[in-house]
Order: C-alpha cells, then sequence, then structure tokens
C-alpha cells in the first residue's frame, strides 16, 4: 500500500514525493548458463559464490578436435586464397590472345594492300590460332573466376570452425554472482544442458503498488528512487529510477504495479527482501528556490 510523504525541499503540490511501504526486491536477471555443444568439461573456471563480469569464462569443453579443425580449415581457406590471388596465367592468356589478333589483322592489311601476298590459308590459319587463345583465355578467366568462389567458400569453413571452438568456452551472458554449479571437470555436458547460474544483482528490481489516483498526470517518467530498510529506516540506495509503470489498474484496490532498476553495487539490497520505496519526482528549475529580485 502507497502512502502520501510530507513534501520534500524543492518539490511542488503538483508532483507529491510517493511512499510504498511494503515493496519486493526481484532479480533483474536469473540465468541458467547452458552448454553450446556436446563434450566432456575439461575445466570448471569459476566456484559458487564467485562475482564474474559479462563474458567470464565460466568453463571449457575439450577443444582439442575442434582446435584441429580450426588448423585444417585454416590452411585449406590460405591455399585457396593464394590461387585466387594468382592471376599470372589469365594475364599471359590475355597477352597471347591480343598478339594472335594483332597478328591475323597484320597479315588481313597486308592482304588488303598488296594481294597475293598472304595466302588465304596464311589467314584462316591465324584466325584459329586467335579464337584457340581467345578460348583459352576465358577458360582461366572462369577458372580464376571459380578460385575465387573457393576462397570465399573456404573463408566461410574457417569461419564455422572458429565458431565451433568458440561454442566450446561457456562464458557468462551478464555480470552477477554465480550462486549454483550443475557439472564439474570431466562431467559429460549436452547443447542446452544448465552447467551454472548466475543472478545479476546490479541493477536490481523493486516492485511495488501505488494508488493510481495519486499518479500525476503526466506520469513517473524520470522519477528517482529510494529505498529503505523496513526494519531499521535505514537508506540503502538512493541510486534508481521508475523503470516500468503497469498500464493496467487493478480494478479491486484501484493500484498500479511499478517497478524500479536500483543500482547495487554492493549487494545490500538482497532479492526477496521487503523494503520501503521513497519515490521522489525530479528536480526542475521550477523547483529551486526563487530569486529575491535584489541586486538585479
Amino acid at each position: 500500500m502507497a502512502s502520501v510523504a510530507m513534501f520534500a525541499p524543492g518539490y511542488t503540490a503538483q508532483a507529491e514525493p510517493l511512499v510504498v511501504e511494503s515493496a519486493f526486491v526481484r532479480l533483474n536477471e536469473d540465468v541458467e548458463v547452458p552448454a553450446r555443444q556436446a563434450g566432456a568439461l575439461a575445466e570448471i573456471a569459476i566456484q559458487e559464490g564467485a562475482t564474474v563480469e559479462r563474458g567470464q569464462l565460466l568453463g571449457i569443453i575439450d577443444d582439442r578436435d575442434a582446435k584441429l579443425e580450426v588448423e585444417r580449415a585454416d590452411a585449406a581457406f590460405r591455399i585457396a586464397d593464394r590461387q585466387a590471388e594468382d592471376r599470372s596465367q589469365v594475364i599471359f592468356a590475355k597477352s597471347a590472345m591480343e598478339s594472335a589478333e594483332r597478328e591475323l589483322q597484320r597479315a588481313q592489311r597486308a592482304r588488303e594492300a598488296v594481294p597475293g601476298s598472304v595466302s588465304q590459308s596464311e589467314i584462316e590459319r591465324l584466325a584459329i590460332e586467335m579464337e584457340r587463345r581467345e578460348a583459352e583465355f576465358k577458360r582461366l578467366e572462369q577458372e580464376h573466376a571459380v578460385a575465387r568462389l573457393t576462397a570465399k567458400l573456404r573463408q566461410s569453413e574457417l569461419s564455422q570452425a572458429k565458431l565451433r571452438l568458440e561454442l566450446t568456452q561457456i562464458d557468462s551472458p551478464l555480470g552477477g554472482t554465480v550462486v549454483e554449479l550443475y557439472k564439474h571437470a570431466g562431467e559429460w555436458v549436452e547443447p542446452g544442458q544448465p552447467v551454472a547460474r548466475v543472478l545479476q544483482m546490479d541493477p536490481i528490481r523493486v516492485e511495488g503498488f501505488v494508488p493510481h489516483a495519486q499518479i500525476p498526470e503526466a506520469g513517473l517518467r524520470n522519477w528517482t528512487v529510494r529505498v529503505d530498510s523496513n526494519e531499521t529506516g535505514e537508506k540503502l540506495s538512493d541510486s534508481g529510477r521508475i523503470a516500468f509503470v503497469d498500464p493496467e489498474i487493478e480494478p479491486t484496490t484501484g493500484q498500479v504495479r511499478i517497478r524500479a532498476e536500483i543500482e547495487n553495487p554492493a549487494y545490500r539490497i538482497k532479492p526477496g527482501r521487503r523494503v520501503r520505496l521513497v519515490i521522489a519526482p525530479p528536480e526542475t528549475e521550477a523547483d529551486e528556490e526563487p530569486s529575491t529580485g535584489q541586486g538585479e
């Protein structure tokens, strides 16, 4: 149940602080981290209770085969890439084709200038030679295009091999605390099988209900949040903001569910705990003390 607090300094009657006397602390994220590939766990890199960062290594599945596969794929890609880069045969074939074309043109011009100086059979031979050189150039050019495509294919296979190697690593998808290990080194795992459970404690969520009638027309966007202990009244955190206001109103109580995200670097606010939530409007220029006008 939310109650209206006394006006805090700098706040106006149009935007009153709200107090939720019994709000509930929930986890922001609770993830069971799965294995992404079948195999034996070669190593578990953390212990229960460890604090981990996002992307930190939790464990490794036996990756010896995956590493060899990367080496093979890398070698195949390097060979294909070198073949794709080598245009020497194409360049030579083009030069030979152009030379044969020039020789045919010279013979034709000589025959036109001096009839009978070059026989018809020689003209036909030179024409056939030029066509042969042209066909050879096109064949080698096509082979080089296939070599380029082969290099792209080998590069894709290398990327796939690297991905399979990457999948042998079990990384934390979020920063938080490892609260449970389901598997240990030497055990076999299947894809999708949980290996560890990680809880995100910072930030953390606090949920409660406020009367819809007490929510200003502008809503609670950017309103700040303070969390106090229900037992002692001690301030636990003042670094939070309203993250969500349910668009639905509870028909029986007339209340609206709200959720705040609270910075919790020291993990002082524990999930499952009930706390007091003070929701204060953001400070604006209108909230500042008015000027007396003296000295202006």
